[in-house]
């Protein structure tokens, strides 16, 4: 049994477009993010033409003794490809 041809490519490209300031510990913002996988298939090698979803994140973050670091996230989808 070959593994490598149920192989699963995953692309995911973010960028964080607008920052908020709520007080000097607390933030939101919203990233927008595009996914595209496929399942690897008999017929040849991975694409990434065969699922696409584009959405974006509405983030909280808190500032911590580390950083920055997110303490909500919620996801909504834009765009999803159809099946």
């Amino acid at each position: 049994m070959n593994i490598f041809k149920y192989l699963i490519v995953v692309l995911v490209a973010q960028a964080l477009l607008a920052a908020n300031a709520i007080d000097e510990n607390n933030a939101t913002g919203v990233t927008y993010a595009s996914v595209a996988s496929e399942q690897k298939g008999e017929g040849g090698p991975a694409t990434l033409e065969s699922f696409t979803v584009t959405g974006k994140y509405f983030d909280k973050f808190v500032k911590t003794e580390d950083g920055w670091k997110i303490s909500e996230r919620i996801f909504t989808v834009i765009y999803r490809k159809p099946s």
